[in-house]
């Protein structure tokens, strides 16, 4: 399932290569390793139910193939953080 938050920053774009129009059709599973995918839906799950605001630094998968630590943050549609 792609479920993208959004807006999506023109960060974001930038720190991961992609294009915004390619950014947006994209899932967890394009952007995070395979081997930190279960860790990284568990920590989204936690924030998602308010019991996590700032994760722990997790793998971000840029287009180009390396791999970054990202500290994510969660904030509900209204831009509050939870």
């Amino acid at each position: 399932q792609k479920n993208n938050p959004q807006p999506l920053p023109t960060m974001a774009c930038t720190m991961l290569g992609y294009e915004r129009r390619e950014l947006l059709g994209l899932g967890l599973a394009d952007i995070h390793p395979a081997a930190d995918l279960a860790h990284v839906a568990a920590v989204f799950e936690r924030q998602a139910k308010g019991e996590l605001v700032v994760a722990e630094p997790l793998p971000v998968l840029r287009k180009d193939g390396s791999v970054f630590p990202v500290e994510v943050s969660w904030q509900d549609a209204g831009g509050r953080v939870s």
